[in-house]
């Protein structure tokens, strides 16, 4: 730790010596010390050891510009003038504030800004005039909804887990699979020749609830 002011006098070549010595330790160790060094100069660097801050002078020889924080433990440096933001303000994903995120933060706003999606479980159905209704607490009316036949065992070609979109009657008469939704629910009503294209050939079967299951998604 060594601080100088940088002006060497007028000298013998032994104090000469000395004094350059000084100065160049003062360089090498960026003037650190536990307070400022009393000669400054501007874009001068200071090593502040009492707060393990480094620090510069500004343009103009009047201030101190705090550059990060050393851990002298760890280490490590922390760059000054970063601000963390609030959570809530990445999952906003709109302030044009520069900051420091961590990787939590940033999975997170990633979740926060991923669509909204209500998948309903697997259900039985029946042709039937009562319609079934899933609750999508979506908390508004979706913006799409799809329903579709999953397969539970083969048929037609597919394989269990297959999810097929199904059509209504092929005479156009509109049957089949009807949705609909509100602000609180998407209401599926099963009517009467629900058809599903084969897998592999160009006809087509009817599929009942021995195998198939209908499942519901509506998002925003």
């Amino acid at each position: 730790m060594s601080q100088n002011d940088y002006v060497i006098a007028n000298q013998t070549t032994p104090l000469f010596r000395t004094d350059l010595n000084l100065a160049l330790q003062a360089l090498a160790s960026n003037s650190s010390g536990s307070s400022a060094p009393v000669t400054t100069y501007a874009n001068m660097m200071w090593y502040d050891t009492t707060a393990n801050i480094l620090k510069m002078r500004n343009e103009a020889d009047s201030a101190w510009i705090n550059l990060g924080t050393l851990d002298q433990g760890a280490n490590t440096f922390s760059p000054s003038g970063l601000t963390t933001l609030a959570q809530a303000t990445w999952n906003t994903g709109t302030s044009t504030t520069e900051s420091l995120i961590s990787p939590l933060k940033l999975a997170t706003a990633i979740t926060a800004a991923a669509p909204v999606i209500y998948t309903s479980t697997l259900t039985t159905w029946s042709i039937s005039a009562t319609p079934y209704t899933f609750t999508h607490g979506l908390g508004q009316v979706p913006n799409f909804v799809s329903v579709t036949l999953v397969c539970k065992i083969a048929d037609g070609g597919w394989a269990v887990g297959d999810e097929v979109d199904h059509i209504s009657d092929l005479s156009g008469v509109v049957r089949g699979v009807l949705p609909a939704r509100n602000s609180t629910s998407v209401i599926v009503k099963v009517q009467q020749n629900v058809y599903l294209p084969t897998k592999t050939t160009a006809s087509f079967i009817t599929p009942t609830s021995t195998n198939w299951n209908i499942r519901v998604r509506a998002g925003l």
